[in-house]
């Protein structure tokens, strides 16, 4: 069974490739690195195998899945962190929050919703608090 197969698969951000039509097969018990410098399209690759930038050409296959934006069910068969396991800062908190949501496989939408207000809702009792407490400091 092929675990990965990718067809001229591309990412082009304005005038810049960053993937430029990478076919790729591997199979079942192969071991495959991506080996390369920073910007060389690495993170790309993977963010696409993964549904969690769509390809600007090409198509992808992971576990023998086509892999799509509205394909989630992947995530739950994979193990993977892109460089450093915080936010994708080209992304908004919405948009990485929904990351969250088909990683952890939580099937309710409004949770997004839900940990956005939480969260305004706490940073804005932190702020005046902090503001109260030391208000008068100065």
């Amino acid at each position: 069974m092929e675990m990965i197969n990718t067809t001229n698969l591309s990412k082009i951000y304005g005038e810049k490739k960053a993937v430029d039509n990478v076919n790729l097969s591997v199979k079942e018990g192969e071991i495959f690195g991506f080996l390369g410098l920073n910007g060389a399209g690495k993170t790309t690759t993977i963010r696409m195998l993964l549904g969690m930038i769509t390809p600007s050409t090409g198509q992808c296959y992971l576990l023998g899945q086509k892999v799509s934006p509205d394909n989630s069910n992947i995530w739950r068969e994979v193990g993977y962190i892109v460089e450093t396991p915080y936010s994708y800062p080209e992304l908004t908190v919405r948009e990485n929050l929904e990351i969250v949501r088909r990683l952890r496989g939580i099937e309710m939408i409004e949770w997004i919703s839900i940990v956005i207000v939480l969260f305004t809702c706490f940073t804005g009792l932190i702020g005046t608090f902090l503001w109260w407490r030391y208000a008068d400091q100065n």
